[in-house]
């Protein structure tokens, strides 16, 4: 099985994400982002929802 995963953004974090579909990825990051980082719901949505792009890229 290939997967397919991307790190979490955040300065430092090496925390590894695994992308399954688009939404559920972005979901994944935000909740990462809000328990690990104390990020708002706000800020880490919107952060995750940039991804996009790259999700893309990686989705098979």
């Amino acid at each position: 099985m290939n997967e397919r995963h991307f790190r979490c953004t955040a300065p430092g974090c090496g925390h590894r994400i695994q992308v399954n579909s688009l939404m559920y990825s972005v979901e994944d990051m935000t909740d990462h982002l809000k328990d690990e980082h104390g990020w708002a719901e706000d800020t880490a949505f919107n952060q995750a929802y940039s991804l996009l792009p790259i999700l893309t890229e990686l989705l098979p």
